[in-house]
């Protein structure tokens, strides 16, 4: 007689940072750089599909997308629960990170901000 197996699943409190932190990573949900957006708002270029993104760096040479690496580095105060991650450029000194999550419907059916009004309240 053979046994059902369930599928084994993770679960996540999104209210805990080190869970949120880890279900970006699971989930391979990459972070936007706010550099990134600023530099796309000035040149008036619209956002890329994500595969165009994965290529693209800042103008001081970051990766447009927040690295799994960089995650792997944000400490978590246990008092605050507050995010922040150590710069070595141009002076070392540790951040606080910020995490926001936007989401709009597609503002045509070829691109989802194809006239950058998302993008600039965004940047704004």
């Amino acid at each position: 007689m053979a046994s059902a197996s369930a599928a084994e699943e993770t679960s996540y409190d999104l209210s805990e940072p080190e869970a949120l932190l880890g279900f970006l990573e699971d989930a391979g949900i990459r972070l936007v750089r706010l550099e990134y957006l600023v530099e796309l708002s000035a040149s008036g270029r619209p956002l890329p599909r994500r595969q165009e993104a994965e290529k693209a760096r800042t103008s001081s040479g970051a990766p447009a997308l927040v690295e799994s690496r960089e995650l792997q580095e944000v400490k978590i105060d246990p008092g605050t629960a507050h995010m922040s991650v150590m710069l070595r450029h141009p002076v070392p000194r540790r951040v606080r990170v910020h995490l926001v999550s936007i989401s709009h419907m597609w503002e045509s059916m070829q691109h989802p901000d194809p006239w950058r009004f998302q993008l600039n309240a965004i940047v704004e």
